[in-house]
């Protein structure tokens, strides 16, 4: 097939929400140019290439990039339903109501501020919406609701409209292979030197290496020559939903040596060696967007817009959207060889000819937003410079901007954190951290005027932290003190200086919890004497089923401190007289050589007695701290632990336990006669079994990696068994299971204590004696 391109249209990542494929307003601007290249190139098929910055796992990047080339992709040709996949998809890829709520604003329904949560206010701009659209007005951005709120937002951002059939692969395959495409990290534009990555691997240096790696993260459409076409299942270029070996299979053979830093930094416009796919490469060599860019002293156009500073939720190259550009101020602005001067117009632009081609440092009293920069990107912004002619000015600011996130990601489904315990007394913690986006150093005050949240102890109800202006990241950590009545209803908010201080940035999550738990018990055995054995008939002394559901309803169970949770059982067995176990009918056996009429008198009977000493822990070693577990030698019940409900695979957890008092059936004591001689062995036969025994037991939250545990419910159960009596008893149970009032014990095992010479005594169980004479 012979691809030559003829045309390119790229946008970058600052035009999506952060690690997300949701188009951010700001976008209808370069769809309009898109709209003028396509004008100029007609009947040209497209294909969508999007491309993520080598940080991270090639298979995250793979989706992330997929994921925005088919958002382009179905603004292109209003399919809805792919923004529904989208918005739908979980993990990483995460919309939720901030993209609600860009879109209704966007339209013009006031959402208010953009935070995620699902208020008063976006509810009543999603009713305004619904009644404008005839559907049911009940303020719920449902499937039906999103299916018309995408299609009016698609329409906002593009102006005109494309078919299936004005791409590359016309729309042949569903998957849209041959018109949309996410390369991963294989195509990088720029790859950092050895000594760059070195630093940039710092945790005080991540912030400017994403910034500098923002050339890497973008969207491509490529404009083929009229007239071009392929066949589909040649097409080398896996599907977005595909995994990267079939990006792999078609890199260069030093394709891994291409994409990783070397002695110096490299561009693929100097080097043409940074692209690691070999099918890529070729197509975009002298493309305007990628290849080469002019050598210095080529004249270029450069234009330029300067915007207001906003409340910005980050800020990369390019600010997130445009919030008013300045009109009809004078400027200057400092390019790498000279300074040049102008006006804006009405519209806020000034276009300059004869601009010489290569970086440019701009320097301005405000963000700027580059609308066309065909020589790259800005080197350095914002920076000093006079202020507009004018002659405003504003007080320097006290404090950054920040962005904070929140479980050290920029990812919105893992902003979770687990309520405290009170049984044990706990607090699971979450780890968080926050950065300058722009703005000086100083001291930010972290509160939560909810409540839900500490900082992370009980006491700390606000945190002071002093953040850096280089964007190098400070740590912190959030603990669960009220729980979330919805999704993200529990706020961080960071003001600057004192708790009271100018709101400088804030983050939402949500604080989870547990309820429906319950500790249900039944005792179908009945208690019997099978040999010198107690056992049961029917049943299981007792069987344990346990639940509970996680809260809010929305919780994504993926997410690392939700996935490793179970519901399982927790029991402990309290102190006192335990077992006890009876001999009578004693034999001797003399030993040779013993004397005619030697006498021996031995106790009628023996006894033993299994005395705990203290509360113990009714398991074994390798189990603890649960009472039972699947996978584990003993295991009672492969159901012993289970998700909770709302998870997937949630369930009832189940177990069950049948003590008994194991022990030999005969018993063999010396023979000693009246002059402390041992004269034989005399041997008793069991007689009877007695069981006397109190547990008490839990529903609790299991962590299977960190063996955290969280009490929930909590019921107690008995079981007094005498074989010299009469009967047939079973397990006795409390009423019901209640609220937890007492922490279970993790040492001794009960199992080590009845096992334990010193907690056993052997003695006469009566005073009678029987006489032996040899």
């Amino acid at each position: 097939m012979e691809l030559i391109p003829v045309a390119c249209w790229k946008l970058e990542d600052v035009r999506f929400a952060f690690g997300s494929s949701f188009i951010l307003p700001g976008v209808k601007k370069e769809f309009a140019d898109l709209g003028d290249l396509l004008k100029k190139h007609p009947k040209a098929p497209l294909s969508v290439f999007g491309h993520a910055d080598p940080v991270g796992d090639d298979t995250f990047n793979k989706a992330l990039s997929g994921n925005r080339a088919e958002s382009i992709y179905a603004v292109l040709i209003r399919e809805t339903a792919r923004w529904e996949q989208l918005y739908s998809g979980g993990g990483a890829e995460s919309w939720g109501t901030a993209s609600i709520q860009e879109m209704l604003n966007a339209l013009g329904y006031d959402c208010g501020a953009v935070d995620g949560v699902s208020g008063p206010k976006t509810k009543a701009a999603t009713k305004k919406f619904q009644g404008d659209k005839s559907l049911n007005p009940d303020g719920v951005a449902g499937p039906a609701t999103r299916e018309r709120l995408f299609g009016a937002y698609m329409d906002f951002l593009c102006a005109f409209k494309l078919s299936k059939s004005d791409f590359l692969g016309q729309g042949a395959d569903p998957g849209g292979k041959a018109d949309m495409q996410g390369c991963s990290e294989f195509n990088p534009l720029m790859v950092f030197s050895q000594a760059e990555q070195a630093e940039f691997s710092k945790a005080e240096n991540k912030a400017k290496r994403d910034q500098e790696n923002s050339i890497n993260r973008r969207v491509l459409i490529l404009l083929f020559r009229p007239g071009t076409t392929v066949t589909v299942d040649r097409w080398p270029c896996p599907r977005v939903d595909e995994g990267v070996d079939g990006c792999r299979a078609r890199l260069w053979s030093d394709g891994e040596k291409r994409r990783s830093p070397q002695a110096a930094r490299r561009k693929f416009g100097d080097t043409q060696d940074t692209v690691a796919c070999r099918f890529y490469h070729r197509m975009v060599t002298l493309s305007p967007c990628e290849g080469a860019l002019p050598k210095p002293g080529a004249m270029e156009w450069i234009e330029v817009r300067l915007i207001e500073l906003p409340e910005l939720e980050r800020i990369a190259w390019w600010v997130k959207a445009d919030y008013g550009p300045y009109k009809n101020e004078n400027f200057s602005a400092k390019l790498t060889h000279r300074t040049i001067a102008g006006s804006l117009d009405s519209n806020g632009v000034s276009k300059f000819t004869q601009v010489p081609a290569g970086k440019c440092s701009y320097h301005f009293p405000m963000f700027f937003d580059p609308l066309d920069t065909a020589f790259g990107p800005a080197e350095t912004w914002p920076g000093g410079g006079a202020s507009p002619s004018n002659g405003s000015k504003t007080e320097p600011p006290k404090c950054p901007k920040v962005e904070i996130q929140i479980n050290l990601t920029p990812a919105r489904h893992d902003e979770l954190v687990m309520r405290k315990s009170d049984h044990p007394a706990a607090r699971p913690k979450v780890k968080c951290r926050i950065h300058a986006i722009s703005g000086p150093a100083g001291t930010v005050v972290l509160t939560n005027p909810d409540g839900r949240l500490r900082f992370p102890e009980a006491a700390d109800s606000t945190l002071s932290l002093n953040v850096p202006a280089d964007g190098s990241w400070v740590e912190f950590e959030v603990s669960g003190e009220k729980e979330s009545d919805a999704m993200n209803d529990a706020k961080i908010e960071a003001h600057c200086e004192t708790a009271g201080g100018e709101l400088v940035g804030e983050r939402t999550m949500s604080v989870f919890w547990f309820d429906q738990a319950e500790l249900k018990m039944n005792n179908p055995g009945t208690y019997g004497i099978t040999g010198d054995r107690l056992t049961t008939s029917g049943g299981n002394a007792i069987d344990y089923s346990v639940k509970a559901r996680i809260r809010p309803a929305d919780v994504d169970c993926t997410a690392p401190q939700v996935k490793d949770l179970r519901i399982g059982i927790m029991q402990n067995a309290h102190p006192g007289v335990t077992r006890e176990r009876h001999w009578n009918n004693p034999a001797i056996v003399w030993n040779p050589g013993v004397a005619a009429g030697t006498k021996v008198s031995v106790p009628s009977e023996m006894r033993r007695v299994i005395t705990r000493p203290a509360t113990g822990q009714d398991t074994d070693a390798f189990a603890q701290p649960l009472y039972d577990q699947p996978g584990l030698a003993v295991t009672l019940d492969p159901n012993s632990i289970k998700p909770p409900i709302g998870c997937n695979g949630g369930g009832v957890a189940t177990s069950n336990d049948t003590p008994s008092t194991p022990g030999p059936s005969s018993l063999d004591l010396n023979a000693v006669d009246n002059n402390g001689n041992i004269v034989g062995t005399v041997t008793y036969q069991a007689s009877a079994v007695i069981l006397s025994l109190v547990f008490t037991t839990w529903t609790v939250v299991y962590n299977v990696t960190t063996k955290e545990y969280f009490c929930l419910r909590q019921r107690g159960w008995s079981v007094t068994v005498d074989g010299l009596q009469p009967g047939s008893p079973k397990a006795v149970l409390d009423a019901a299971d209640a609220d937890v009032t007492v922490d279970p014990v993790l040492a001794p095992f009960a199992n080590d204590q009845s096992n334990d010479p010193a907690n056993i005594r052997l003695s006469a169980r009566t005073r009678a004696q029987t006489e032996f004479t040899r």
